[in-house]
């Protein structure tokens, strides 16, 4: 809203929004107070929060396919807001456990309205992924990753983000334990990426309404002093239908190398209880994947609010694969998965049983928030 011009409630709706998504603010109202010439005016009412501008969150999540892999992570956020006049916002997370992560992001807005940002960024991250030989675990992987990254990126009405900026990073991998005929790569590379999400989900958990979108690209340039050469894109799509207590969901997940082979770093996972139904987490890898999803969601029972918002049965198939370089549609896997879900107070709870193709199955547990 504007001073002099008339009243207009949908843009009155969208400043609360706008007001309220700045996070500094637990209540946010408006009023309209007499003004001149028989006018009224538009005034602003709001409370800021009583705790912060440092906030500190803390996550636990735990995943089980109840024979070869079971992980467990916790991580600590800690943010500090309202740095300086334009809402400046330091976050700092630490993951721990069986994937240590470390990541520090300084957002700067560039003006008052929030629109243009900047972005300065440094991330480390390290994990043992499992390699399998078809469904016969022969090797664990010890891959690190460091990078940094500048982004210049802009905020679209609170929903959507677009970034992009040079990168610098380090890949490394080498087996821990298993076959010891597999390569290790130790490589330095730099470039550019480009990043988009739109989130219109009405919720981030067990959504029923909306969709979510996010595309992510990078190419790495060997001239800029790194040790490879390559290009990668990849998104998810993911859209929400509800009737009633039944919701329907239609995901794709797709990503190219553009036909080279990407480094081991790099490359494609498939598998695992969000990825691809009845295969152990990432149990092929590539430089090309495709996967189309269809699932259905009912829910069974809502929860007392102290304990949650309800408990659901869930089913969904999955059509796809991860290629050596270039998508093959005479070479799909099909997979299947049923079972249960609770979106809880202390975090969601999935135990589900899946099933692809060749004789493929898994058991699933997750608890908590997945990071």
């Amino acid at each position: 809203s504007r001073a002099g011009e008339p009243f207009d409630e949908r843009t009155m709706q969208r400043d609360l929004m706008r007001i309220y998504g700045i996070g500094e603010f637990e209540q946010v109202l408006f009023r309209l107070d007499p003004g001149t010439e028989g006018r009224r005016m538009l005034q602003y009412d709001v409370r800021e929060k009583s705790w912060g501008p440092l906030y500190l969150a803390v996550g636990l999540n735990l995943r089980s396919d109840f024979e070869q892999d079971a992980e467990w992570a916790l991580l600590v956020n800690v943010t500090r807001r309202s740095l300086n006049a334009l809402g400046a916002e330091w976050r700092n997370e630490i993951e721990f456990g069986s994937r240590q992560r470390v990541l520090s992001e300084f957002y700067q807005p560039l003006h008052a309205a929030g629109v243009l940002f900047v972005a300065p960024t440094a991330e480390y991250r390290s994990e043992t992924e499992a390699i399998y030989a078809d469904d016969a675990h022969v090797a664990d992987y010890d891959v690190e990753k460091t990078e940094a990254r500048l982004d210049l990126g802009i905020q679209l009405r609170r929903y959507a983000e677009l970034r992009a900026g040079p990168v610098w990073g380090t890949g490394r991998a080498e087996v821990e334990t298993g076959a010891t005929n597999l390569p290790t790569v130790d490589a330095d590379y730099a470039g550019w990426k480009i990043g988009l999400i739109v989130d219109r989900q009405d919720r981030t958990l067990f959504a029923r309404e909306g969709y979510y979108l996010s595309v992510d690209g990078v190419s790495v340039i060997q001239d800029w002093g790194g040790d490879v050469d390559f290009d990668k894109l990849s998104g998810t799509f993911r859209k929400f239908q509800s009737f009633g207590d039944h919701t329907v969901t239609v995901g794709l997940q797709g990503g190219t190398g553009f036909g080279d082979e990407l480094p081991t770093f790099a490359q494609f996972k498939l598998g695992g209880p969000f990825g691809f139904a009845g295969l152990a987490e990432g149990q092929f890898r590539g430089s090309c994947l495709g996967v189309a999803s269809l699932g259905y969601t009912y829910r069974l029972l809502q929860l007392p609010a102290q304990l949650g918002k309800g408990i659901y049965a869930i089913t969904r198939i999955d059509a796809g694969n991860v290629w050596a370089d270039e998508f093959d549609a005479d070479d799909l896997r099909y997979g299947g998965a049923v079972g249960l879900g609770a979106d809880l107070s202390i975090g969601p709870l999935y135990v589900t049983y899946g099933r692809a193709d060749e004789g493929y199955d898994c058991f699933y547990f997750s608890l908590g928030t997945v990071f």
